[in-house]
């Protein structure tokens, strides 16, 4: 009876010890086998297509051609302006010349008008030549967006999202074919905010609140540009909204970088709320030089991305 109760016993603890040995061991494999679990950011989203670069990359390029444009337009209206009020004595000389011209014969008068006529078609800024470059890289987009979309509707794109950046294409489109030059730098811009909505469904080194920075940054510098001074100061102040989410965002830059560039978003923005013109300007292209160089490391997270171009924007005054 009492050997019994001891093998008993026995044969109990051998169990016990056994199944807590095994147990142990299942666990330490268990732990060992189970794949990690994906850190929330990137991982988690698909990566970007190639396209999507190009897209961006052509962007900036419309940006920066029809910038210039802008710019060379804004001097000649300037100078015209200031052609409308001649001083008395040049306004006789003006009229002296004007009544000795009339006295010239009228078919060289009419060739030599023509022969102008010509010379300054082809000299145009509106002429096709002139926007070889701007219609390039639309095709471009256009080409590209039709890579994406396929992607981008996969990754979860809205249909909101989705019409805001093929209208404004649309817009883009038109504005370019009719050689418009501030409308095509308005619709440009506009699309640059709705590639940011595209950007964000992706795994891409750099946030999609980068974009959103440099999209309110351009648009109020371009607005300080015509003087629309309250809605230049709502993009401005959009801008440091969106970059306390970049801040966040931003592993890996340079802190002295950082620190510039926020100075710089601050600077803008007071400068566009007191409304002078000139500072804004400044502080706007300081921002610009701020991003792209923060485009440049931000890219460096991940070698597959590489750097699309930095466009600024804006008159100069």
């Amino acid at each position: 009876m009492v050997r019994t109760r001891r093998l008993s016993r026995i044969i109990c603890l051998v169990v016990i010890v056994c199944l807590v040995f095994f147990g142990l061991c299942g666990c330490g494999s268990r732990s060992q086998s189970e794949p990690k679990k994906p850190t929330p950011g990137m991982e988690q989203k698909p990566r970007a297509p190639e396209a999507l670069d190009s897209i961006l990359k052509e962007l900036d390029a419309i940006i920066t051609e029809v910038d210039a444009k802008w710019k060379t337009e804004s001097k000649t209206a300037l100078k015209q302006a200031t052609e409308l009020a001649p001083s008395l004595e040049n306004r006789d000389k003006k009229q002296k010349q004007e009544e000795d011209k009339q006295k010239k014969d009228e078919s060289p008068k009419s060739e030599k008008s023509s022969a102008d006529e010509h010379q300054n078609q082809s000299t145009s800024p509106t002429s096709n030549v002139a926007w070889q470059n701007e219609i390039k890289s639309l095709k471009k987009i256009h080409e590209n967006w039709n890579m994406v979309e396929p992607e981008a509707i996969k990754a979860g794109l809205t249909t909101t999202a989705r019409d805001n950046f093929e209208q404004t294409l649309n817009v883009l489109t038109q504005e370019i074919n009719q050689h418009r030059v501030e409308g095509t730098l308005f619709a440009a811009i506009t699309l640059y905010g709705h590639y940011a909505d595209i950007s964000q469904l992706f795994s891409t080194p750099i946030p999609a609140e980068f974009f959103r920075v440099k999209y309110e940054i351009m648009n109020s510098n371009a607005l300080v540009g015509k003087r629309e001074w309250e809605t230049a100061r709502t993009h401005a102040a959009r801008s440091l909204e969106h970059w306390g989410h970049l801040k966040v965002q931003a592993e890996g830059i340079e802190p002295k970088l950082l620190s510039r560039t926020e100075f710089s978003l601050h600077d803008f923005d007071q400068a566009v709320t007191k409304k002078q013109a000139e500072v804004a300007m400044i502080k706007g292209e300081i921002v610009m030089k701020n991003l792209q160089n923060m485009e440049k490391e931000l890219s460096q997270r991940l070698p597959s991305r590489p750097t699309a171009g930095t466009a600024g924007t804006g008159k100069k005054v």
